[in-house]
């Protein structure tokens, strides 16, 4: 490790600054942060990390914190790479209204229940009180890595994040959105499973649950190509622009 990558570590993690909530246990050295965080349930803390890119996501974490500490946020959009490339969040106007509308997306390549978790944790909601939030996470639990878990296992990740919204912002309404169908039909099918254990998370007046992988899905109930990227994973704008679609009256309904 060179000394300029240490000092820049070593900033990052002072400027994170006494309005966090991480835990002494929970926070990782300047070296662990070279790699994964240890395995452990979806419901578990844990930071992120890019292999090719060591020391990014802890920064796009802390420019997200950054952001949070400025104010003046009406709608969060959380989640994933899919939450990330959905660009259209920041410039929609999804109130049909002339009035300003200040959205945020803190969606992170690669993250899982667990790092949102964490991010959460350490800062990225702290001192705003967001209307909403759209909340989008959960296919990369799907993997066999350190960050994979049962369904039940994934709902109560995603169950940890709601509840610690509701912590921190006791107002804010929470749209959260199904996993996206994905690759193959075995994939598809899981996430159906999984969705259909995620829509008991729906609470009247507090949280929205909205699958919209029908929307993704075609006539041969495999997924829809022409809406996916080469990855069948990622969307593309296409894909992008029928999740709007199916967003945006899900949104403008929630901030009334």
């Amino acid at each position: 490790m060179t000394a300029n990558i240490s000092r820049l570590f070593l900033a990052i993690l002072l400027a994170t600054g006494p309005g966090t909530t991480m835990n002494a246990a929970d926070t990782p050295t300047l070296e662990s942060m070279y790699q994964d965080a240890p395995k452990g349930l979806p419901s578990e803390p844990a930071w992120g990390y890019w292999k090719a890119a060591p020391t990014s996501w802890m920064i796009v974490h802390q420019q997200f914190v950054n952001r949070s500490k400025q104010g003046n946020v009406d709608i969060v959009f959380l989640g994933d790479s899919i939450t990330k490339g959905w660009q259209q969040t920041e410039s929609t106007n999804w109130t049909d209204s002339p009035t300003a509308i200040q959205t945020v997306n803190y969606g992170i390549g690669g993250d899982t229940t667990r790092q949102v978790i964490w991010r959460i944790n350490d800062g990225e909601l702290d001192g705003i009180k967001p209307k909403l939030v759209v909340l989008m996470i959960g296919t990369n639990n799907l993997y066999a890595d350190h960050n994979s878990g049962t369904n039940e296992q994934i709902v109560d990740g995603v169950k940890t994040i709601l509840g610690l919204i509701r912590e921190k912002s006791p107002d804010t309404r929470i749209l959260l959105l199904g996993v996206l169908p994905r690759q193959t039909k075995f994939w598809s099918d899981r996430v159906l499973v999984l969705n259909g254990l995620l829509a008991a998370l729906d609470a009247p007046g507090r949280v929205k649950f909205h699958d919209a992988g029908a929307r993704f899905i075609g006539e041969d109930g495999e997924i829809n190509k022409e809406l996916f990227n080469a990855d069948l994973v990622h969307l593309n704008a296409a894909g992008y622009e029928n999740l709007t679609t199916i967003a945006k009256p899900l949104v403008k309904s929630l901030l009334q």
